[in-house]
């Protein structure tokens, strides 16, 4: 197998394993083809079965609860029916409801006293109660014995009215039991319900996202196509959960299978379990520390920068799981503030923070969020002091004298080498503590213009401490702020931008320098200068092209330019130079091949 086909039969692993999607482009390896969403059923179908027959257990327990409190209440209404058809047990029953057992008082005395009492709680008119104490003390005095009698009657009737209260309470009490098992087990019954979800929240948005990452990466990537079965779950749980409708679970573990995350590591604890159950153990007596580890396993040791690295990854992974979990508790509270109006979170989180350093009423809610939001920060500049010092240690590390041991063997070496390190720390430049700015101390401003920058400064300070200030009464109010319309104008923006414009627009005039007129020559020859002379300049040109075409630009040819006389040209051509003639096969072709300047005439 060549390495090409290797490499192709990875990488369709791969996609088997860790995509739900297949390339068209490449050739086909295997015959079956093997996706995603078929394992994931698989795995959906073991967590139902387990599911089904807990419900199915619960359902059962609940018809039984069901039954026995329906037994419970026939006989309530059974047993008590008889004894309450009398009008007077009836009111009696009434007053001991409303009145304490007789077991808590220490005489019949005081018991009439309570009665008394809550008889004037009733609100009876003063000629009843008279009345009342009139027929009482009339009794006391006529017939003492029957009023004996009378008391102990009624005192028996007392103690017969508790039993039966108390039976009637015992019963109440194991029927409001029973209710509750049922509520309970109507409440587990659907926590188990395999049917549909309703997604709302955080966890609606994070869906929507997930699907228009899809739907973007089947329309939009050639290479990438999403299997037909698959698009159907996205295209139905897009639909559903952004009209709010409930969604099958099914589908929703098909597309987004991170929302199940406690039934896959359910699963996976199953399968541990089975591997350990057939493992042998250690005797629990048995008190050597046994240890399961490979042939020549030894456990690698971090360097210094590595150990300093991974404290650094740890403090970061906390204070993101961290964040997380704020993010979560408080997630209702921020989405309900941003449905109110407030423009975003940071504008929320702001709030509450001005808020509760004002010394504003803040609710339990609010009051728990920026408790947490300060130990965020606090978590945050921890990392920071921590970063620095690590920095600080990992200089000192780096500065530190290193001898390897081939150097220690030997003392000339050795001295050298310190020697040598000590040179190369003592000349070295940290580049991280520079930040490669020009120095200013050497310019050639003068005073004035530093004064005027300074003093542009302080008031650029307090524009913006004013405008903190402004924003800082803006959001310490209990309403919502909210963001800029962007579909009205700002007016005052318009009118700065439109004066910016304005100030573009009027173009000043430039000062250009004033133009002298200069001799330029004739142009193909048309013109001839009218004075007699030649320049110095010029006589570079007249021997080029005079090598170029020696019969053209002869010598009447540049007298006729220059006006000057052919005998006059000639004595100052040959006063400057010698010219030498080509000669070939010792003859003269009339062309110039070198010229000999003179030196003393030059200078002359």
């Amino acid at each position: 197998m060549s390495k090409k086909h290797e490499l192709l039969k990875s990488f369709h692993r791969f996609l088997q394993t860790n995509f739900n999607k297949f390339s068209r482009t490449g050739p086909n390896i295997h015959k079956q083809r093997k996706y995603e969403h078929i394992e994931i059923q698989h795995q959906f179908e073991e967590v139902e079965k387990i599911r089904k027959k807990q419900r199915l257990s619960l359902i059962e327990y609940n018809k039984k609860l069901k039954k026995k409190l329906i037994q419970q209440q026939i006989s309530y209404l059974k047993g008590n029916q008889g004894e309450l058809q009398n009008q007077d047990l009836q009111l009696e029953f009434k007053k001991a409801q409303d009145m304490h057992q007789y077991g808590q008082f220490r005489s019949y005395e005081e018991f009439m006293q309570h009665l008394i009492k809550n008889q004037q709680q009733i609100k009876f008119s003063d000629e009843n109660q008279q009345k009342i104490e009139a027929a009482e003390k009339e009794q006391k005095e006529t017939n003492p014995e029957e009023f004996e009698k009378l008391k102990a009657e009624e005192k028996e009737k007392i103690i017969k009215l508790e039993i039966e209260l108390d039976k009637l309470n015992t019963e109440l009490s194991q029927i409001q039991e029973t209710k509750k098992d049922i509520q309970l087990t109507e409440q587990k019954i659907e926590d188990l319900e395999p049917g549909y979800v309703l997604i709302t929240g955080m966890q609606k948005r994070i869906v929507l996202n997930q699907v228009a990452y899809y739907e973007f990466q089947h329309r939009n990537l050639s290479g990438c196509i999403i299997h037909p079965e698959t698009i159907k779950a996205i295209e139905t749980i897009h639909y559903h959960v952004e009209h709010n409708l409930p969604v099958r679970r099914e589908l929703l573990y098909e597309v987004l299978p991170e929302f199940f995350e406690a039934e896959i590591e359910q699963l996976d604890k199953i399968e541990q379990e089975k591997i350990y159950s057939k493992r042998p153990r250690l005797d629990s007596n048995q008190t050597d520390q046994v240890r399961a580890v490979e042939k020549d396993w030894k456990p690698k040791k971090l360097e210094y920068f590595e150990e300093l690295k991974a404290q650094e990854y740890e403090m970061m992974d906390l204070i993101y799981k961290r964040a997380i979990a704020v993010a979560t508790k408080h997630g209702e509270q921020i989405f309900s503030k941003l449905d109110q109006g407030f423009h975003n979170i940071e504008v929320i989180l702001e709030n509450v923070e001005a808020r509760k350093n004002s010394d504003k009423d803040l609710t339990d809610e609010e009051l728990d969020l920026f408790n947490d939001i300060q130990q965020l920060k606090q978590m945050n500049l921890d990392y920071q002091e921590m970063v620095k010092l690590n920095k600080v240690r990992i200089a000192k590390k780096q500065r530190e004298l290193y001898i390897p041991e081939f150097v220690k063997n030997h003392p000339k070496l050795s001295e050298m080498w310190t020697q040598k390190w000590e040179e190369i720390v003592k000349n070295s430049f940290d580049f991280s503590e520079s930040i490669f700015m020009p120095e200013t101390s050497l310019s050639t401003e003068s005073q004035l213009d530093k004064m005027l920058s300074q003093q542009k400064n302080i008031d650029l300070q307090e524009l913006i401490k004013k405008s903190k200030e402004e924003y800082q009464e803006k959001i310490e109010g209990t309403e919502p702020i909210r963001g800029r319309d962007r579909v009205n104008k700002d007016q005052g923006l318009v009118s700065k931008l439109n004066i910016l414009a304005q100030a573009m627009n009027d173009i000043p005039e430039e000062k250009r320098a004033e133009r002298i007129q200069m001799f330029r020559g004739p142009i193909g020859n048309l013109e001839a200068p009218q004075e007699q002379k030649i320049l110095l300049s010029e006589m570079t040109k007249v021997l080029y092209l005079n090598n170029r075409d020696p019969k053209k630009y002869d010598l009447q040819y540049w007298a006729q330019h220059f006006n000057i006389e052919p005998q006059k040209l000639r004595n100052i051509f040959n006063y400057i130079s010698y010219a030498i003639p080509d000669v070939t096969n010792e003859k003269e072709t009339g062309r110039v091949f070198r010229f000999i300047y003179d030196i003393n005439s030059a200078h002359n």
